[in-house]
């Protein structure tokens, strides 16, 4: 961002997008309006019930409103007062980065932003930080990109919440960098011993691919048994909720397989 650009966020309180950026989250918004679709389309099928189409409706309009106003708040930036100084802002910056593995994009002494980027995120989530009259301003978003996946709500609040962390330790004159390294270390440990097979994981798995299946299996359903007049918009429906679902699996498969690769 240039420092007008700067000035124009914190004024707004919302994260500077280019023109180009304002049009993908846009259009990122319509696409995951598909699966809404999909719901509707399910759901209000000629042998449902008048009822049964009215709560189908309800039901489908909430989801939108709620996805709107999640749209729209996502760009938002949260306001922390910290006296920081620039040299502890960018120190602490880069000490959060490390701890949470974001590439960084741009460090200066009073804006930063960086890019988080998982098997589970297309595109990534974004950080932005902005050091301003004795203020943080933070924000976590997904990318403004097409193919974004929003779906990653404790992230965002993991990623602010890592900020904050390492602006209370500098402040109390501790060593964020050292802090990190040892909490790194643990970290990867943590994660790479981490049984597949426990309890919790394995919940969360049945849950995922139980979602995934229904919804694949649910395309391929809706598409044996459309009309030639259906056939197009039900064929495309079904290819874009079945490419999320598969990416997940696929994702996690690659977790489970790296895994047992490092215990060999």
């Amino acid at each position: 961002m240039t420092p007008q650009q700067i000035n124009d966020s914190v004024a707004a309180g919302r994260v500077y997008l280019t023109r180009s950026e304002q049009l993908a989250y846009r259009l990122n918004f319509v696409l995951w309006c598909v699966p809404l679709a999909f719901f509707v389309f399910l759901l209000s099928d000629q042998s449902a019930g008048r009822g049964e189409i009215f709560i189908c409706g309800v039901i489908s309009l909430l989801l939108f409103l709620w996805w709107l106003r999640y749209k729209i708040n996502a760009p938002k930036l949260t306001a922390y007062r910290a006296k920081l100084t620039p040299e502890q802002f960018q120190t602490a910056n880069q000490a959060a980065a490390d701890t949470r593995d974001w590439r960084v994009i741009t460090d200066t002494p009073e804006y930063f932003s960086a890019i988080q980027l998982s098997m589970q995120q297309n595109e990534g989530i974004k950080i932005t930080a902005i050091l301003q009259n004795e203020k943080v301003y933070l924000n976590s978003m997904a990318a403004p990109s097409l193919w974004a996946n929003p779906f990653s709500f404790r992230v965002h609040k993991k990623n602010k919440a890592a900020l904050l962390q390492r602006y209370r330790e500098i402040l109390r004159g501790e060593d964020v960098l050292k802090n990190v390294r040892t909490e790194a270390a643990e970290r990867e440990a943590e994660f790479w011993n981490t049984s597949e097979s426990s309890p919790k994981i394995m919940f969360q798995r049945i849950i995922g691919y139980s979602i995934s299946l229904l919804f694949i299996g649910g395309s391929i359903y809706i598409l044996m048994t459309a009309t030639e007049s259906e056939l197009l918009a039900v064929a495309l429906i079904g290819a874009v909720i079945s490419g999320y679902c598969l990416s997940y699996i696929i994702a996690d498969i690659r977790v489970i397989r790296e895994k047992r690769k490092r215990k060999q």
